[in-house]
């Protein structure tokens, strides 16, 4: 038909094809054809797609000085047109073949500039959109955080993973807790999480804040490159201000264990009768693993490395954040080597972010300035029904019946 437009547009399709199967000889020359045909008819954003695919041939292959010269072509073409997605795409591939090339300095400029065009897509779309939006540009965060940590800058690390974590929920939540027809409450802005911030919202909770990044990274099996999770940062904030940073190994989990973090946190729930969905199982599986194990395995990954900068009192508080499949975790129910449960040791709550509690803290005071706030009244039973393990009975929840005396 003598589309050439669609036939470029085809070859980038198949070249992409040849790439994800490690076919890197054919793939750069069905890219170089791409680029050949877009050239021809004039096509800038197809141009720039071919160049940016060419150099992440070489990059797959550790050539870094040649997949750099092709990204910073591309991105000239990206910054000629406006293509902001492409420009915040291509300058993550760029950081990227910086940091695998031991140029972290680099890496961490280039990113940062990636990571402030992301966030100036955002300022124009609709409040689904933004969150939409936001979801595929993790990956800019994740591997900014790796170029952090590779420098030894774990502060910068934990602001930036608080950064990237449901920024656009935070802006959602603010607009919506604060849009209230009174004249004595507004909306506040929206801050930065610099360090002193989140230091201060520790402080203002009165509680262990510890947040949870699942950092993937990408290795070869069977002559392929495959994207795999490998490790799990974990920072502790404490009431005092200081902070600590641990981390988690996560590739024995698909190594040698055969599974993955999701996998593990899924099987945990359903072996005490609760679907990912929400459903219930009506009975137990009996010819599941142990779910003893199974906890103590979740035990192992995200408390014991940092079991000692928790607090020591049961009634002292610990707030966790968690990302992506670790939402589903059940806390409480975590078991350390000699079988103790988490919630035995500690006061637990769980948010999807720090500013997200200090939000929720501007909220309360603004309701109490306003006097237009209403008393609620929180009623639950402190003690537990039999154990559907152990068919025990349960003793009450640590400092439950305080807390329950002093909500109400």
């Amino acid at each position: 038909m003598g589309e050439r437009r669609g036939e470029g547009t085809s070859l980038n399709n198949i070249g992409d094809f040849r790439r994800n199967q490690g076919e890197y000889s054919q793939a750069q020359k069905i890219f170089q054809q791409a680029l050949a045909i877009f050239k021809e008819v004039g096509n800038k954003e197809g141009e720039g797609v071919a160049l940016s695919n060419i150099g992440r041939v070489y990059a797959h292959q550790a050539q870094y000085p040649q997949a750099l010269k092709f990204f910073g072509e591309a991105l000239a073409i990206f910054k000629q047109v406006g293509d902001k997605a492409s420009e915040a795409r291509t300058l993550r591939y760029i950081g990227s073949a910086f940091y695998q090339s031991g140029k972290f300095a680099e890496a961490e400029k280039t990113l940062r500039d990636g990571m402030e065009v992301l966030e100036t897509l955002r300022t124009k779309l609709s409040d689904a959109n933004k969150i939409s939006i936001f979801e595929t540009q993790t990956a800019t965060y994740r591997l900014l955080q790796q170029v952090l940590i590779a420098q030894n800058k774990t502060n910068a690390a934990l602001e930036i993973s608080e950064r990237g974590r449901a920024r656009a929920f935070v802006e959602l939540l603010s607009s919506r807790l604060f849009n209230t027809n009174t004249s004595q409450t507004s909306q506040p802005a929206v801050d930065e999480p610099t360090i002193a911030l989140l230091q201060k919202i520790a402080k203002q909770q009165n509680a262990a804040l510890v947040q949870y990044s699942i950092i993937p990274d990408t290795f070869k099996q069977d002559g392929k490159e495959q994207t795999k999770e490998s490790e799990l940062y974990i920072w502790v904030i404490k009431p005092t201000g200081e902070i600590a940073f641990r981390k988690s190994d996560l590739k024995p989990l698909w190594q040698k264990e055969n599974t993955t973090l999701g996998e593990l946190v899924d099987n945990s729930r359903e072996s005490i009768g609760v679907k990912r969905r929400g459903g219930i199982v009506a009975s137990l599986d009996p010819k599941a693993a142990p779910v003893k194990g199974r906890f103590q395995r979740l035990h192992e990954l995200l408390i014991t490395p940092i079991a000692d900068l928790l607090p020591k009192k049961e009634t002292e508080r610990v707030v966790f954040i968690p990302q992506n499949e670790l939402f589903l975790v059940p806390f409480p129910a975590l078991q350390d080597e000699k079988g103790k449960y988490l919630i035995e040791k500690h006061t637990i709550v769980t948010a999807p972010s720090i500013q997200v509690l200090d939000l929720t803290h501007k909220r309360k005071n603004a309701i109490k300035k306003s006097g237009v706030g209403r008393e609620i009244l929180v009623v639950g039973n402190p003690t537990m029904p039999k154990n559907p393990i152990t068919n025990e009975q349960e003793s009450p929840l640590p400092g439950a019946e305080q807390e329950a005396v002093k909500i109400a």
